[in-house]
């Protein structure tokens, strides 16, 4: 039971497979999905929701920087196995967050649009699920440029600029905790949230003792 609040989300992938894998003499995959799509969520929500789909993907960008930021990967090289291939960052960049940052936005704007459209309860739960999943990688890629902001001008010297920089960045990462708090039954799955805020905090603790 712990597992059965998301399994609506994870169904449309079930659909899909079913459709494309073991019924390979099926519709094209862009008319099986549109249809999926329409049965889900209804013809006026099928556009955004959509959308908010097609971002789903960086769900794994949100463990992959998360993990980065705990271990302190900000200028060091970090690896992982995605899919049987070998994936190399050297080191966590702006850019990289704010890629992230647009997604994540894209994918929030679209269910908060389609979300009024939802009247059956089994749509608006995936709804709820897909802004929820938007709005930890959104408030991540926020935090998270911040973060790279005030280490930068850290190490320039410039130490009130940091602490004011670490300051925002920590006010974001309270929108991160108080996003995930929202995963109820699955919150332990979050863990990472809390470790990265943590970051913040122990950088902010830092500057403002003036060590």
């Amino acid at each position: 039971m712990s597992q059965a609040w998301y399994f609506d989300v994870f169904s449309l992938n079930y659909a899909t497979m079913a459709g494309m894998t073991w019924n390979s003499t099926g519709l094209p995959i862009e008319r099986f999905w549109d249809l999926t799509l329409e049965r889900a969520f209804g013809p006026q929500a099928k556009e955004p929701m959509r959308i908010a789909l097609a971002h789903t993907r960086f769900d794994r960008r949100f463990d992959i920087i998360a993990r980065m930021l705990v271990e302190d990967r900000i200028e060091k090289p970090f690896q992982f196995w995605d899919m049987y291939k070998l994936t190399r960052f050297n080191g966590l960049t702006d850019e990289m967050l704010a890629e992230l940052e647009a997604d994540a936005k894209a994918s929030l704007d679209a269910a908060q649009q389609a979300r009024p459209l939802l009247t059956e309860p089994r749509a608006q739960e995936m709804a709820d699920l897909v802004i929820i999943s938007a709005e930890r990688r959104y408030c991540l890629a926020t935090s998270g440029r911040l973060y790279l902001r005030a280490r930068a001008a850290e190490k320039k010297g410039d130490r009130a600029a940091a602490l004011a920089l670490i300051e925002q960045c920590e006010k974001e990462g309270a929108k991160l905790e108080r996003a995930a708090g929202r995963m109820g039954i699955e919150y332990p799955l979050a863990m990472h949230d809390d470790d990265v805020v943590q970051v913040y905090r122990q950088m902010r603790a830092r500057l403002a003792a003036g060590r």
